[in-house]
């Protein structure tokens, strides 16, 4: 399966990104609804090392989803909220990585149960 892991400033941004797209849609009341087939909505991110002291986190700004599919997407490899994308059967894991060096730092909840990603050590 490949995770593609994406930043928006809110969630309102994300629904107009993936407004017209399988991603989600409208009912007839006009509420949005994610495909949570294949869509993690609202993922809560932070890095390892800026961990407090008792164990919480200082989640990361934005509003993050995590789209899996069974094969790559070339509309999402190239989607500008794109931070990264990885096999969760790999390796090799990382496929696609905007982030840096970092990724190594980044840890997330709720994931896609199988997933075993090599970021963060814990996830």
């Amino acid at each position: 399966m490949i995770d593609y892991f994406l930043k928006f400033t809110d969630e309102a941004a994300a629904i107009t990104a993936a407004t017209g797209s399988a991603l989600g849609q409208r009912d007839q009341q006009n509420v949005w609804h994610w495909n949570t087939h294949f869509v993690n909505p609202d993922v809560q991110a932070w890095r390892l090392s800026q961990d407090n002291t008792d164990g919480t986190h200082n989640y990361l700004a934005g509003w993050y989803c995590i789209v899996s599919v069974k094969n790559r997407n070339a509309q999402l490899d190239s989607d500008p909220a794109l931070q990264f994308c990885l096999n969760r059967d790999g390796p090799p894991y990382v496929i696609i990585n905007k982030i840096g060096g970092v990724i190594t730092d980044v840890a997330c909840q709720p994931i896609f149960a199988g997933s075993h990603y090599p970021i963060g050590g814990i996830n």
